[in-house]
Parts: C-alpha cells; sequence; structure tokens
C-alpha cells in the first residue's frame, strides 16, 4: 500500500462514472449486436433489479423487457418483488414456469 492511503480510500467507487460505463457498455454491446432492446432475467433480487433500472436510464423503458422464470420451489416474495420493479420501471413482465 502505497505512503498515505488507507484501505477506505482504496474502496471508493465512483457511482457516477461507474453508472456512465455500464450504460455506455450496454449501448455498445446493443449497437455491436444489431439490437435496439434488452430482454433480461429479472429474479426479483437485488442483481437483477438493480440491472433492469440502469437499463431502463440506458435505452429508455419501452426498449427494455424483462422475463420472470420460475418453477415449483421458487419462492412467492421473490415473484412478487419482479412485479413491483417492473411496475415502478413501467416495463413489461413475462413470466415462464420452468417444471
Amino acid at each position: 500500500m502505497k505512503t498515505g492511503t488507507t484501505s477506505g480510500s482504496l474502496l471508493r467507487i465512483d457511482k457516477t462514472r461507474s453508472l456512465e460505463r455500464i450504460v455506455e457498455h450496454l449501448h455498445t454491446h446493443c449497437r455491436d449486436n444489431r439490437t435496439d432492446a434488452i430482454l433480461l432475467g429479472l429474479s426479483g433480487g437485488i442483481d437483477s433489479s438493480l440491472l433492469a433500472a440502469v437499463a431502463v436510464q440506458a435505452m429508455g423503458r419501452h426498449l427494455v423487457h424483462a422475463a420472470y422464470l420460475f418453477d415449483r420451489y421458487s419462492g412467492s416474495d421473490l415473484r412478487q418483488n419482479a412485479h413491483r420493479v417492473t411496475d415502478w420501471l413501467g416495463i413489461s413482465l413475462e413470466e415462464k414456469f420452468t417444471p
């Protein structure tokens, strides 16, 4: 570790720049793959919910679609969370049961 740096300073994240880079990556990925929309798997957990919000910021809600895959072991709380997230973001949600 360099003199004068603390472990706390090494863990600082520039949230604005990080978000800009993710948005930039989504735009580049869509351009390179010749698509203008995003379909993402939404589990109802924090990771996929955050990705959905970032995708909406990057592409606009009309170009982001979510799919919730569930089986007989899936908890109803995650399903409810997936619905809450898509309702709040104003994006479509398709549900698919997988046996």
